[in-house]
C-alpha cells in the first residue's frame, strides 16, 4: 500500500493541532473564571452546554453540505474565521462592564462560537481520512497532533503561575482561543484539497435533514455503538465540566496545565494505538475505553491531596484509555460502515448524538449533582462533597460498559481491502 504523501501529513497535523489548541486554551479553565466571577454551578453548567447544544444543531447539515456542495477544506476555513470572532465577543459578555455576571448574553454568543467549532470535529476527521492511505496506522498519529495541541496551550497556566499570575481566573484563554481560531481559519485554506464525494447528486428533505445518515443506525452494530458513544458522554461530562473545579478546591497548583496530564497520556495512548487495534480488535479497544471511565471515577472518588494523592494522577493517567479509545476508535468504524458518499454526514452524526445528546444530558445532569452536593460554610463560600458524584459518574459507566459487551457483536477487519466487506455486517 502506498503511503500518504509527506507534505499531506503535515499539513493534517498542523490542522489537528490547531483544531485543539482552540478548544484546550479556554474550556478546562473556563469553570475557574466563571466562579471567579459569580457564576452559579447551572450557570457554569449552562455555559458548557453549548458544545453539546451546537453538535446537536451543526454538524449534520455541515457534513450534508461538505459531502455535495463545498470542499471540506474551505468550509472549515470560513467556520473557524467566523468562529473566532465570536470566541472574542463572548470575552466581551460574561461580565457587564461593573463586573456584574451575565450568564443569558454568554450561553448565546458562546453557543454562536461552539455551533460554529462543533462541526470542526468532524471536518478534520473525514479531511484526514480521505487523504491517508491507511487509516488504522496514520490516522492516530494525525490525531495525536490534537492532543500535542492540547498541552501546549495549557503550559500558559504552568508558566503563568511561576509569575504569580492566575491566568484560569481571567478572560484571557478566551481571547487567545479567539486568537488560534484566526490563525487556523487563514491556514485552512492551504489545507489539501478535499472536493465534496457527492457533488452534483440531487438533493432531497432527507439529505437535509441528516435521513439518509440516520438510517445508518438500521445496523444493529453501528447503533450499538454510537448509542454506547453516545451514553458515556452522560458521566464523561461530570469529569469535563467539574473536575478542574474539584481540584481547585482541593487546593491543586497549575490545575490546567495538570490536567493537560489526560493529553500527555493521549499521546502515549494513541502512539499504540494502532498495535491495541491490530491484536485486540475495535471491540475489545472500545470496550477497555468504557471501562477505563469506571476506573476513572473510582480513583477520583477515593483520591486526596494527601496519603492518596496518586490516585488524582492515575485518574488523569487513564484519559488516554477514555478519549482515545472510545472517540477516536468511534469515528474510525464509522467510516468504515458509511458509504463513500455518506461518510462526512455519518462522521456528523456520530458528533451529534456524541457530543451534543449525550454531553447536553451529561452536563445538565453534572451541573445539578454539584448543586445538590454544595455545602456552604459559615462565611458563605460553597464548597462540595465530591466521593458521591464520581460514585455515581462510576455507576452510570459501568452499566454503559456492561450493555456494550453484551450487545455489541461485530468483528471488523482492519485491513483497507477488507473495508467493503466488513461494511456489510451486522
Amino acid at each position: 500500500m502506498p503511503a500518504t504523501p509527506l507534505r499531506a501529513k503535515i499539513h493534517l497535523c498542523a490542522m489537528t493541532f490547531l483544531q485543539f489548541a482552540i478548544l484546550g486554551v479556554w474550556s478546562v479553565p473556563l469553570v475557574t473564571y466563571l466562579q471567579k466571577v459569580g457564576y452559579t454551578a447551572p450557570e457554569i453548567a449552562l455555559a458548557y452546554t453549548t458544545m453539546a447544544w451546537a453538535a446537536m444543531l451543526a454538524p449534520l447539515l455541515v457534513g450534508m453540505v461538505a459531502d455535495r456542495f463545498f470542499a471540506s477544506e474551505r468550509i472549515l476555513a470560513v467556520l473557524n474565521l467566523l468562529g473566532g470572532v465570536l470566541l472574542g465577543l463572548a470575552a466581551l459578555a460574561a461580565t457587564a462592564p461593573d463586573g456584574t455576571p451575565r450568564p443569558l448574553l454568554f450561553f448565546w454568543i458562546l453557543l454562536a462560537h461552539c455551533t460554529c467549532y462543533m462541526p470542526t470535529w468532524s471536518l478534520t476527521s473525514s479531511i484526514s481520512l480521505a487523504h491517508v492511505a491507511d487509516a488504522t496506522r496514520e490516522f492516530p498519529v494525525i490525531r495525536v497532533m490534537g492532543s500535542l495541541g492540547w498541552i501546549a496551550v495549557s503550559a500558559v497556566s504552568l508558566f503563568s503561575s511561576f509569575y504569580g499570575w492566575a491566568i484560569e481566573e481571567t478572560a484571557w484563554p478566551l481571547w487567545v482561543g479567539a486568537g488560534l481560531c484566526l490563525v487556523a481559519g487563514a491556514y485552512n485554506f492551504f489545507l489539501p484539497h478535499t472536493p465534496p464525494p457527492a457533488a452534483g447528486k440531487k438533493v432531497t428533505a432527507g439529505d437535509v435533514l441528516g435521513l439518509r445518515a440516520l438510517g445508518l443506525l438500521l445496523d444493529g452494530n453501528f447503533a450499538v455503538l454510537v448509542a454506547c458513544s453516545c451514553l458515556i458522554m452522560v458521566p464523561a461530562s461530570f469529569f469535563w465540566t467539574f473536575a478542574a473545579d474539584c481540584f481547585d478546591e482541593k487546593h491543586m497548583a497549575a490545575v490546567q496545565f495538570k490536567m493537560s496530564i489526560c493529553q500527555m497520556s493521549d499521546l502515549v495512548f494513541m502512539g499504540f494505538l494502532s498495535f491495541f487495534l491490530h491484536r485486540l480488535g475495535m471491540k475489545t479497544v472500545f470496550q477497555i475505553g468504557l471501562l477505563a471511565w469506571v476506573a476513572r471515577y473510582v480513583l477520583l472518588a477515593y483520591g486526596n491531596m494527601e496519603a492518596s494523592l496518586w490516585m488524582y494522577y492515575l485518574a488523569l493517567m487513564v484519559h488516554g484509555m477514555c478519549f482515545a479509545f472510545l472517540f477516536v476508535v468511534g469515528p474510525m468504524y464509522a467510516d468504515r460502515k458509511a458509504p463513500k458518499d455518506l461518510q462526512a454526514s455519518a462522521q456528523g452524526l456520530l458528533t451529534l448524538l456524541t457530543f451534543g445528546l449525550g454531553q447536553l444530558v451529561g452536563t445538565y445532569l453534572s451541573g445539578e449533582f454539584v448543586e445538590f452536593y454544595g455545602v456552604k460554610d459559615a462565611a458563605g463560600e460553597v464548597t462540595h462533597d465530591w466521593q458521591p458524584i464520581w460514585l455515581w459518574a462510576a455507576a452510570m459507566s459501568a452499566v454503559i460498559a456492561a450493555a456494550f459487551f453484551w450487545l455489541f457483536r461485530d468483528k471488523v477487519g482492519l485491513r483497507a481491502e477488507a473495508a467493503d466487506g466488513d461494511a456489510g455486517q451486522g
